[in-house]
């Protein structure tokens, strides 16, 4: 192979690399916004009950968090 198509190659792979790399953040990212959403519901369906439903929405957030 020349070394112009070596280059060529080499940039395909560096943008193909960055494009996975950004889909794993992306998929990470609304993973993590589906699991606050799930909180919310959660937190949001049982107002009157502090202590059962918060407590263990509360567990489940600092768990995540970590």
């Amino acid at each position: 192979m020349s070394s112009g198509s070596q280059f060529v190659v080499a940039a395909y792979a560096v943008i193909l690399f960055v494009l996975v790399m950004y889909m794993v953040v992306v998929g990470m990212r609304s993973a993590r916004i589906a699991r606050d959403a799930e909180l919310l519901a959660r937190l949001a369906a049982s107002p009157s009950d502090p202590d059962g439903v918060a407590a263990d929405a509360q567990a489940t957030a600092e768990a995540a968090e970590k």
